[in-house]
């Protein structure tokens, strides 16, 4: 499988432990499609993507997420250029670009220096995998506290998961926990997923991603990935993976439509 493939599908390579009973695959040779019963946002319900040719063209595609999501409301990702048609039929229907993330990647071929006494790898049920839970609500802007709960727990039943590939990063500036890191070794062992990133933003700039991203570096280097690769957040994260050698694989559009 090429680089932008393994890209491409990043969001469907996951433990089986993580498919929980509401969660609904379509897939074939063309289209992989995701629906969780149980999640209300349209993101948890999506195309992950799709393929177009001679034997299954775009009408085609559209007819079999139309069949399969029914009435419940779901986004689209779309890899560019690659699927420019299927692109270009979603904007003339009504659907709309809501994000665009930028394939990138890189080759592990040497371990990279990080402040060891300012990362700490999460533990399930400890005292960092509750403080994950309250840097991620602050680093986006989470006020509910039932919704906070509930991630912690999801972190902890991830963490207890026997298949699990991945992992948390809580990350310190001062002694305070203030940014978190993920991980996710691919299925094949040959990809180190770069699956999310945060800091809070008092505290940016000041080298707290760099060791975060270094932490992980190692980590993939360590397990013997032979590349780091992400789906990464155009004219945010991207150009900071770029800056640190990541290089440009497709372009993915995340696209939702106002469904009534």
């Amino acid at each position: 499988m090429d680089i932008l493939n393994r890209i491409e599908t990043m969001q469907k390579d996951h433990e089986p432990s993580q498919l929980s009973d509401d969660i609904e695959i379509f897939q074939n040779n063309h289209i992989y499609m995701i629906m969780n019963r149980s999640a209300r946002s349209i993101y948890s319900t999506r195309v992950v993507y799709a393929h177009e040719d001679e034997s299954y063209n775009a009408d085609m595609i559209f007819k079999e997420a139309k069949d399969f999501f029914k009435y419940k409301k779901y986004s689209w990702y779309v890899t560019l250029p690659r699927d420019e048609v299927i692109y270009n039929m979603l904007l003339t229907k009504g659907w709309q670009v809501h994000d665009t993330y930028e394939g990138r990647y890189l080759p592990l071929k040497e371990k990279k220096s990080y402040d060891h006494m300012q990362i700490i790898e999460v533990e399930a049920d400890s005292i960092e995998a509750d403080l994950l839970g309250n840097v991620v609500a602050e680093v986006w802007g989470v006020k509910d506290q039932k919704r906070v709960i509930e991630a912690k727990n999801k972190y902890n039943e991830y963490l207890k998961a026997p298949d699990r590939r991945g992992g948390y990063v809580l990350a310190y500036h001062d002694g305070i926990a203030v940014g978190y890191a993920t991980y996710r070794l691919s299925d094949c062992s040959e990809y180190l997923y770069l699956s999310g990133t945060g800091v809070i933003e008092s505290y940016r700039k000041k080298g707290v991603y760099k060791n975060l991203l270094n932490y992980r570096l190692n980590k993939g280097f360590e397990l013997k990935a032979s590349y780091a690769i992400a789906q990464a957040r155009k004219g945010h994260s991207s150009p900071i993976l770029e800056k640190y050698g990541f290089s440009k694989m497709g372009e993915f559009k995340h696209l939702i439509m106002d469904f009534k």
